[in-house]
């Protein structure tokens, strides 16, 4: 079952994601006969966790939660409920049921997982920073913009100071930061965090990444919003021209930012 394990990973980083997917489920299969249908064994915990993983890529949300629960259960009996693995399995559960819109049970799940995060870690740990932009997230999309700006700000001070103020964590933050003030109407407060997420995402994702992609299309539409249509303009064929130079112009977001070209 071990070696089907690994096997998995390797086929993984190949993208072949079926074959990956049939040889974690034999490994599955194989610790349930050896341990029975109440399995308790890190491995079988190993093998649910990494389907979890290629089935979130996948984008099939409901297998992924399904999996990334039992793995959360068997590893709960395994080790007790403070640790940080478990810390990370909530993690994982509640990006999950954010994205299926299930805000209340993400919410749950990202603040059982900040509080033994605080305990395993007294000191401030980058973990925390993201749990709790996560939790600034589903505060933005619930309407209660001042409580997601305090989460995101608490977050990203937390990066800033564990992972650098050039980290990719801290970049997403801030583009989220950037978004989220351009939403409340402070626009150049926003388009000022959007200018520091592209130096931040050229240098840590690549010039011609989706994040920089992504953050010129915010900026665009910031500058918008703000009636300067001939810098919005400017942002948007610079993004578009990115999004054809690594051959993602038939992407939902190269297709967003070519109507909108269009439109002027």
């Amino acid at each position: 079952a071990g070696a089907r394990i690994q096997l998995a990973c390797t086929l993984q980083t190949l993208g072949q994601h079926d074959e990956a997917l049939e040889n974690l489920n034999g490994a599955y299969e194989t610790y349930l006969r050896l341990h029975g249908p109440d399995c308790v064994d890190e491995g079988a915990a190993t093998a649910l966790s990494n389907m979890s993983a290629i089935n979130l890529d996948l984008g099939r949300i409901d297998a992924a939660v399904s999996q990334a629960e039992k793995a959360l259960d068997i590893r709960r009996r395994l080790s007790g409920p403070v640790n940080h693995q478990m810390a990370v399995q909530l993690q994982n559960i509640a990006k999950m049921y954010f994205q299926q819109g299930m805000l209340e049970e993400a919410q749950a799940q990202f603040e059982e997982a900040l509080g033994i995060i605080r305990q395993v870690h007294p000191e401030r740990n980058s973990s925390e920073g993201m749990i709790l932009h996560g939790i600034g997230c589903i505060y933005r999309d619930q309407g209660k913009l001042d409580e997601a700006m305090t989460m995101m700000k608490k977050g990203h001070q937390i990066l800033r100071k564990t992972l650098g103020p050039e980290s990719r964590e801290s970049g997403h933050v801030l583009n989220d930061l950037g978004t989220l003030l351009a939403r409340m109407g402070k626009y150049e407060e926003a388009l000022e965090k959007l200018e520091q997420t592209l130096k931040i995402r050229r240098a840590a994702n690549g010039e011609q990444s989706d994040k920089v992609v992504q953050t010129l299309f915010n900026m665009a539409k910031c500058l918008e919003l703000m009636g300067d249509t001939a810098g919005s303009q400017e942002r948007l064929r610079e993004a578009y021209g990115i999004c054809v130079a690594n051959g993602s112009s038939e992407s939902d977001t190269a297709q967003q930012i070519a109507a909108c070209i269009a439109a002027v």
